[in-house]
């Protein structure tokens, strides 16, 4: 009696234990093993064995366990004392199982029903893979440019069949940093179709688009679900048309023609392009943080469209802005080449140039250095000169020569054209008694002025023009 009592608590009860063929699935795969179940200190009758599929979600930030499914194994048997007893079975992961993950675990739950004791049971845990369909469309994702960082379990109250959906994040690593902040996908499979909506942000905009993948498609190609006639198309950034610039050259003179190709590869399917653009895009930092410019862009060409894997090569040219700025390491400049292709995620190109100054402007900054002047910094200057972008470029020099004890530092900036530049001089006076010192504390200690240089001035040589800068400089610096 005392052993019954003692079952009936747990202590020398009956034991379960639940050996699976394998631990890791796809949903869909056939799910085998085996109930071993062995007798405890007293006869005991088991009603019933269950197996449950047990999901994880959060709701209200908290997670929550949830019965995905609960499956029956056999009949009410009868265990005797230390005898032993093996249940195979078998069943098919739903084709809804969501990806486990480390915070969101799966697990299948092993359990005997006896009456009047503790209910033995065993817990397995099991890693469940994305369906084969889902995890190429994963991959083609991350290989487009996305990096997956976070992946949950989200409650959906109003979901008709499961009480959450499983949301695969995504931000941009490469060539989308910078124009879109994320992308999330919902994936809803079964044994035919895998439907994946698209949630994509920028900014204040979202764009949500959704496209099933037949299964028994045989060339593999996804379907639009806003048609209604399943019409195969490209999905964003999966079998679309892809797009490669070619430069001539990689180095280019503020002026200077820039020449390339660009060549496009279709997809999978057909597509309609409806037009091929090119930014000039500039990078540059101000009050710590990062900002992106486009100075200027290019229509390369008409409607058409690209039939599967055809390839079209547009011939292109335009100037380089005179403008441009010089490229350092702060201020990288570069082409992005793109397709604008409807319910799609355009797929672009990204080439960075170098650009050198303009003769001109060479030669001003070399008879700076010349005068007694070392090139210190190139920024950009924000405010107080006029320049048709939020920026203009300045070229910072420290004396060296005879200067030191007069000039703190000298910054150039420049208004370039064809054959003809204007330079802006902003000379910084050093502090040296106490009216100078006075003029410092009130901002009063630069001065600036203008000078205009051609082609054809320096054409003979630059030693009009190094006279012509000492003497304007020595005068603004007293």
């Amino acid at each position: 009696m005392f052993t019954k009592a003692l079952a009936s608590l747990g202590v020398g009860s009956a034991k379960v234990d639940t050996r699976l063929e394998k631990t890791q699935y796809q949903p869909g795969d056939l799910v085998r093993g085996e109930v071993m179940i062995r007798g405890g200190g007293a006869r005991q009758v088991v009603d019933d064995i269950y197996l449950y599929l047990i999901i994880h979600y959060l709701k209200n930030d908290r997670k929550v366990p949830f019965v995905m499914e609960k499956f029956h194994l056999s009949e009410s048997f009868e265990i005797q004392e230390k005898g032993y007893q093996i249940i195979p079975f078998q069943f098919r992961l739903p084709y809804q199982t969501p990806m486990s993950c480390g915070r969101f675990p799966i697990y299948l739950k092993t359990g005997l029903d006896i009456k009047m004791a503790k209910d033995p049971t065993d817990l397995d845990r099991i890693e469940v893979f994305p369906h084969a369909t889902v995890e190429k469309v994963l991959g083609e994702i991350e290989q487009s440019g996305f990096l997956m960082y976070r992946l949950f379990n989200e409650h959906v109250p109003q979901s008709k069949t499961l009480p959450f959906i499983q949301i695969f994040q995504f931000r941009p690593a490469e060539r989308y940093h910078g124009y879109l902040d994320e992308m999330n996908l919902f994936f809803d499979v079964s044994a035919h179709e895998v439907h994946m909506d698209v949630e994509i942000s920028r900014g204040t905009r979202t764009l949500n688009t959704s496209f099933s993948w037949q299964l028994n498609d045989p060339d593999g190609s996804l379907t639009n679900d806003h048609s209604g006639r399943h019409e195969p198309v490209a999905s964003p950034g999966i079998g679309n048309a892809k797009v490669d610039t070619r430069l001539k050259q990689a180095q280019y003179r503020q002026g200077e023609m820039v020449e390339g190709e660009v060549f496009i590869q279709g997809g999978q399917v057909e597509q309609k392009i409806d037009e091929i653009y090119l930014y000039l895009v500039i990078l540059y930092h101000r009050e710590n943080s990062q900002h992106e410019y486009v100075m200027e862009e290019h229509r390369l060409s008409e409607v058409f469209t690209i039939g599967p894997r055809e390839t079209k090569v547009i011939p292109f040219e335009f100037q380089l802005p005179h403008d441009t700025p010089v490229t350092t390491g702060g201020c990288p400049v570069f082409l992005k080449t793109g397709l604008d292709i409807q319910m799609a995620v355009d797929p672009d190109d990204t080439d960075g140039i170098e650009v050198l100054p303009h003769p001109l402007v060479e030669k001003v900054l070399q008879v700076v250095e010349r005068i007694g002047f070392q090139l210190v910094d190139i920024d950009f200057e924000f405010e107080n000169f006029y320049s048709r972008h939020p920026f203009i470029q300045e070229f910072e020099f420290k004396p060296t020569g005879d200067l030191r004890g007069s000039l703190d530092e000298l910054d150039l900036m420049f208004y370039v054209g064809e054959e003809r530049l204007e330079a802006i001089f902003q000379v910084d006076r050093r502090a040296t008694d106490l009216m100078t010192s006075l003029e410092e504390a009130l901002e009063l200690d630069r001065k600036t002025f203008r000078v205009s240089v051609t082609a054809e001035e320096v054409k003979g040589g630059d030693q009009e023009l190094e006279r012509k800068l000492a003497d304007l400089i020595y005068q603004h610096s007293h």
